[in-house]
């Protein structure tokens, strides 16, 4: 543990350790193998703090039109960010698995993740 782990925060709290961070229920580890994967790693930090509060403040505090957009413009993102990894995957042939609730969340936009081996996977509109 590091000097800086080992203080309190603010609130006196202790700072959890990453292992133990990493334990937590809703804790995703994540491997960079790509400098890229930093930079999204960050983005998705930040996304994830971002729309909690925006879930947390939508139609009470915005206006529908407001949220609705802001939901609209994230899950239009996500898509784009999907396509793009199936197009890379497919291109360089790497089986391009996504996670069982994107998977989900990609039949409510309509859409079909192929898991064909020769094509290396990809999206299908339905």
């Amino acid at each position: 543990m590091t000097d800086k782990e080992s203080q309190p925060r603010k609130g006196g709290q202790p700072r959890k350790s990453w292992t133990e961070m990493a334990a937590e229920r809703n804790a995703r580890v994540i491997l960079c193998h790509a400098p890229d994967t930093y930079m999204l790693t960050d983005l998705t930090r930040a996304a994830d703090r971002a729309i909690r509060y925006l879930r947390d403040q939508a139609f009470t505090f915005l206006p529908f039109e407001v949220a609705k957009s802001l939901f609209d413009e994230y899950n239009k993102s996500v898509l784009s960010l999907y396509q793009a990894v199936a197009k890379i995957s497919q291109e360089v042939n790497v089986n391009y698995r996504p996670s069982p609730s994107l998977v989900k969340w990609l039949e409510t936009q309509g859409i079909t993740h192929s898991t064909d081996e020769t094509s290396g996977g990809g999206p299908k509109a339905k």
